[in-house]
């Protein structure tokens, strides 16, 4: 499923609301699990195994980077720049990535499972089915979080898959009840006859938005 979603990311093929080719990308020394990826500045993609081992995809090659987060159970990670990776856990909160070396940034979080940031440095993370705590924002660099459940302002539920952001800012998530896109403090829910209510990821080109089986103009 994840593998599938890498797909997606590097090769964003439509012919009648379809994918119709694929690679596959692995490497021997890697689990064939991916938890989270996120895309660095010239394209390449950072993305954790299943053993919390970090690698990178770069030049048409799987390459292990020298970090790992050992015993972190890593949920998702955003790419900050300047080859600085900001990671959500479950087990061990929110880390920073960067310069080789690994920090904590707020330990008082568990059971976490994506995480996005806006331009403005806004973050946001979603719990996953343990917690049920819904989306999390910080304004102050992750160092304390506002939560908002699926019984306030409209979002669907409280166990949340993946976030994303599009080229005009707007969130999107991915949750246990659809696909909704959070824009200017409003929640709005995505549901068709082609759409499931229980989606688990997304990937966003510059105009159009792929689930794991249908896309719309974004």
């Amino acid at each position: 499923m994840k593998n599938l979603v890498l797909a997606l990311v590097f090769l964003p093929l439509i012919l009648n609301s379809q994918i119709i080719s694929h690679k596959f990308i692995s490497s021997p020394e890697m689990e064939s699990e991916i938890n989270g990826y996120a895309e660095g500045s010239n394209g390449e993609i950072y993305f954790f195994d299943n053993s919390d081992e970090l690698f990178v995809y770069r030049n048409d090659s799987v390459i292990k980077l020298n970090l790992s987060c050992s015993f972190c159970r890593v949920g998702d990670i955003f790419y900050e720049g300047k080859d600085s990776l900001l990671i959500i856990t479950e087990w061990k909160g929110l880390l920073r990535l960067a310069n080789n070396q690994k920090s904590t940034v707020n330990s008082g979080l568990s059971d976490y499972n994506s995480i996005c940031i806006l331009n403005n440095g806004d973050i946001y993370i979603g719990s996953d089915i343990t917690n049920n705590k819904g989306l999390g924002k910080s304004t102050d660099h992750g160092k304390t979080f506002t939560f908002t459940k699926s019984s306030s302002n409209g979002l669907p539920s409280e166990i949340i898959y993946r976030i994303k952001k599009d080229t005009s800012g707007n969130i999107w998530l991915t949750t246990f009840k659809g696909l909704t896109r959070l824009k200017a403090g409003v929640y709005k829910k995505y549901l068709n006859s082609k759409l499931t209510e229980n989606i688990y990821d997304l990937a966003i080109s510059p105009k159009i938005l792929y689930g794991h089986n249908h896309h719309m103009e974004a």
